[in-house]
């Protein structure tokens, strides 16, 4: 049906959900939202919608939620993203997400460069994957 559901260690707000986390609890998704698939990092979780829309709930002390601040949310908020995406993944602390034109955006931590972008700057809110292809 499109819904999602959780359990397990409550800490963090990764569950979407009040609870102690021991039995799986609905995530509070806004009314008619239709899950597609679901993504989940160390300490937050992304999902997917049917018609492209991006979720995000959970620890975000590095922007993993890319909602431009670092405040921890059990809220699933919408991703601000420039067009539907169709598909996501999360890492331990940072996010990405593959848009319907073949663009991939990214945010969270970049301390090691996951986030693709050149440097190792962080971003709270996505930001395009720059990828560089060489010919053979």
């Amino acid at each position: 049906d499109g819904s999602v559901w959780s359990w397990g260690s409550p800490d963090s707000s990764r569950l979407g959900h009040a609870g102690d986390g021991l039995t799986p609890a609905r995530v509070d998704l806004p009314a008619g939202t239709v899950v597609a698939s679901v993504a989940v990092g160390f300490r937050h979780t992304l999902a997917l919608t049917d018609d492209g829309r991006v979720f995000a709930w959970g620890r975000n002390d590095k922007g993993q939620l890319g909602r431009a601040d670092v405040d921890m949310s059990i809220t699933p908020t919408e991703v601000p993203l420039p067009l539907p995406a169709v598909q996501v993944a999360a890492g331990e602390s940072y996010s990405l997400a593959v848009l319907a034109d073949g663009r991939v955006m990214a945010w969270g931590d970049n301390t090691f460069g996951q986030l693709g972008v050149g440097g190792i700057a962080s971003s709270a809110v996505p930001v395009t994957v720059e990828a560089v292809w060489e010919a053979e």
